[in-house]
């Protein structure tokens, strides 16, 4: 989190290596690069800047939301692997999706075919 041979104010673990700037901008995966993909796709899109906003059904330990117009976030905070509503493209992922469904820990925004 700083240039060699800068003593930092506190101490870090070694094991925080991949958290810095330069390992997350390697990383396509990383969490930077994830704030990076939804803040521009945020910024490029006006369904983000209107208040229109409605909760739907899920599973318990899901979250599920529609967002402007055509998007919808489904966050699986606790539960099972859950079915991606059909319909819908992922605009980004917080981890790699694999045979449509959401695992559990993770988040997915999607956009109406």
């Amino acid at each position: 989190f700083t240039t060699p041979g800068v003593r930092t104010w506190l101490p870090q673990p070694g094991d925080w290596a991949s958290l810095t700037v330069e390992a997350q901008l390697r990383d396509e995966n990383s969490t930077l690069n994830l704030y990076r993909a939804a803040l521009r796709i945020r910024g490029e899109n006006q369904a983000f800047r209107t208040d229109a906003f409605a909760w739907l059904d899920s599973p318990e330990g899901v979250l599920d939301f529609e967002r402007g117009d055509g998007y919808r976030c489904v966050v699986n905070i606790v539960g099972p692997d859950v079915p991606l509503p059909s319909g819908y493209e992922v605009v980004v992922s917080s981890e790699p999706l694999v045979d449509g469904v959401l695992p559990r820990d993770t988040a997915v925004w999607l956009r109406q075919r």
